[in-house]
């Protein structure tokens, strides 16, 4: 199950090197991701409730897009197979996998608390 290997260590610098963009950039751009993400969740989840598996599918294809784009692969697996679990009928696992997403962010927005402690220390 993904969630076993949660919770993902990010190199922030590696990854903002990886990137091409500033430390603070990268922590600035994880920070509105867990605001929108949040968001997601929370339509996911009012979506599986009401068993529109297209809205199910429409916010974890959104998650998907943005931690792909951030390098957040363990949230991008999660969120791909909340995907495929929109299309087979799988509202178990997508509620599961939901959890683990929300858990998931809660932890990355500690580590960004963290990163914006740094980053105003160095300045």
């Amino acid at each position: 199950l993904l969630t076993q290997r949660w919770p993902t260590i990010l190199d922030f610098e590696q990854v903002a090197r990886d990137l091409e963009i500033e430390k603070a950039t990268y922590v600035s751009l994880l920070r509105r991701f867990c605001e929108l993400t949040e968001k997601d969740i929370s339509l996911l989840d009012e979506s599986l409730a009401a068993s529109d598996l297209s809205g199910v599918y429409s916010a974890a294809h959104s998650i998907k897009g943005a931690s792909a784009s951030l390098s957040l692969w363990d949230i991008y697996e999660a969120a791909s197979a909340i995907c495929e679990g929109a299309k087979t009928e799988s509202p178990e696992s997508i509620a599961v996998l939901s959890a683990a997403i929300r858990k998931e962010l809660g932890l990355l927005l500690s580590r960004v608390a963290d990163a914006d402690e740094g980053l105003a220390d160095d300045a």
